[in-house]
């Protein structure tokens, strides 16, 4: 019996409070047929109609209430669930920033990694053709000032990007001025110009654009200097990269052009669903590390080009997948896009306090598994699909 009892209490904690009303309700409603079978009346028992019919109105009212406060509560709990987000480790990250609305922060992303040297070279060759297609929309515009264009590349790095896209259309520039934060990286560009037959057009220079000093140090110093301005992947890492787009804003001449190329984890698809759901994970887990760069940029680039000033601006889109490539083209595509994610959270390991530490080598070993199963997919499954949009903003000052 108490066996009975037990499983009866069970099945009790299981149930919903307005499961437990209705029945309730039910069982009251029921009551009078029950005794009526068996050739009783309620009324036998002291109990009459009216207090029956409170008796069942009162149980299904708790029933209503009930149901309505549920209706309340899970509304409220679907609005948090939109503010809030749990990540792969279990700490909150707001939907905000999962959106690409997070409050803007310098990205600590480190080019000069032993393992960005691959990656980045990747990249720039799987990203040339939309590179020269916005160039050549570009040189459309100037091609009034043919041959006395005035460029500047931000963000060039060791200036492999610099040299290829400008040189294609080396007759037309006057000079070619590129900028990076990095002292080593530019080291390489001014090395790698004295080997380039029109060097003498090239000048690269260690300038951060991501500081309050960038404005006055260069755009009051050499307003309207420019007539055309190409950034490639570099504005998603800047702490305010609307305050950077008017600064080099400033810096164009009128009817000067400034490309802007980016990049957003949003369009980042693939299929079969387990594969999903592991790119998922990686992509929201690296979400939750501090110091990453803006994952959503290329979605944002349109309205931050329109809102510092550019009437007219065209968008370029391209669509990247994974149908037709080899082998090692789809292992190069996994390493372009998803490589370098573990690298912020080893940075933050490097930097985190002893009893941080075995946190973030549990997220590292996580990660650099998820990474491993993924890579796997983009090189070994037949069936495995994969694509992704990159954007290119270009903007003319009228």
């Amino acid at each position: 019996m108490s066996g009975l009892f037990t499983d009866l209490l069970k099945l009790l904690k299981h149930l919903k409070r307005e499961d437990i009303c209705l029945a309730l309700a039910l069982l009251v409603y029921l009551t009078p047929f029950y005794f009526a079978w068996h050739g009783k009346q309620l009324e036998d028992y002291g109990i009459s109609f009216y207090y029956h019919l409170v008796a069942f109105s009162l149980a299904l009212l708790c029933w209503c209430l009930i149901k309505i406060y549920s209706y309340k509560k899970s509304s409220h709990d679907l609005e948090k669930s939109l503010t809030m987000s749990i990540s792969s480790d279990g700490s909150l990250i707001s939907a905000a920033k999962i959106l690409g609305l997070q409050t803007p922060m310098k990205s600590s992303y480190d080019p000069t990694l032993a393992s960005e040297d691959d990656r980045l070279m990747i990249q720039a060759q799987r990203s040339e053709a939309i590179d020269c297609k916005a160039f050549e929309i570009a040189l459309k515009y100037l091609k009034e000032k043919n041959g006395r264009i005035r460029a500047l590349d931000v963000g060039c790095g060791n200036g492999n990007v610099t040299f290829n896209r400008f040189g294609r259309y080396i007759d037309a520039f006057q000079s070619i001025h590129g900028i990076d934060k990095n002292p080593s990286l530019i080291n390489s560009a001014n090395a790698a110009k004295e080997k380039n037959k029109h060097g003498d057009k090239y000048f690269f220079q260690t300038l951060d654009v991501d500081i309050p000093e960038f404005g006055p140090s260069l755009c009051n110093e050499k307003p309207s200097s420019y007539d055309l301005i190409f950034t490639a992947l570099t504005l998603h890492h800047f702490a305010d990269p609307e305050a950077a787009l008017e600064d080099l804003f400033k810096l164009l001449s009128k009817d000067g052009v400034l490309i802007a190329r980016g990049s957003d984890d949003g369009t980042k698809i693939c299929y079969p669903e387990s594969s999903y759901l592991l790119m998922k994970g990686i992509i929201d887990a690296t979400m939750s590390v501090e110091g990453i760069s803006d994952r959503h940029n290329g979605r944002k680039l349109y309205s931050q080009f329109k809102r510092v000033g550019f009437d007219l601006v065209h968008m370029v889109n391209h669509i990247s997948d994974t149908v037709g490539l080899s082998k090692q083209g789809r292992e190069d595509f996994f390493k372009q896009s998803f490589s370098y994610r573990k690298d912020y959270i080893s940075r933050k390991l490097e930097k985190a306090e002893p009893e941080e530490k075995g946190k973030l080598r549990k997220q590292l070993e996580q990660m650099e598994g998820a990474l491993t199963k993924l890579k796997n997919d983009f090189k070994n499954s037949k069936d495995f699909y994969y694509c992704e949009v990159t954007f290119v903003a270009i903007g003319i000052k009228k």
